[in-house]
């Protein structure tokens, strides 16, 4: 898998000296679906979210410290594909956000 190399604070890339690396990037498609190399991002804050691929100014997907979500890039013929992963820690939460929407 194209694992997110080691960042520094702020950065969104996963540091793997915080501790195991997220489930949830095993959940991201690989190469053979066009994974562009080194585009895995780590995430828990919309600025960092919106500092790779803008979503809103508000924090509507409602990422913290206890979310997790991995972003990549895939290239598929002439298309750029963002993929964008969520976990939320219960399953409440992503049902509220779907409503709000």
């Amino acid at each position: 898998m194209n694992r997110p190399s080691q960042g520094g604070q702020g950065d969104s890339r996963f540091d793997p000296s915080n501790g195991p690396e997220p489930k949830l990037l095993g959940f991201i498609p690989s190469k053979e679906f066009g994974l562009v190399d080194k585009s895995i991002r780590y995430i828990r804050s919309h600025v960092l979210l919106n500092q790779r691929f803008f979503i809103a100014h508000q924090n509507i997907l409602d990422l913290n410290p206890k979310t997790e979500a991995v972003l990549a890039q895939y290239i598929r013929g002439k298309q750029r594909i963002q993929v964008l992963l969520i976990r939320y820690p219960n399953l409440r939460k992503p049902e509220m956000l779907i409503r709000a929407l």
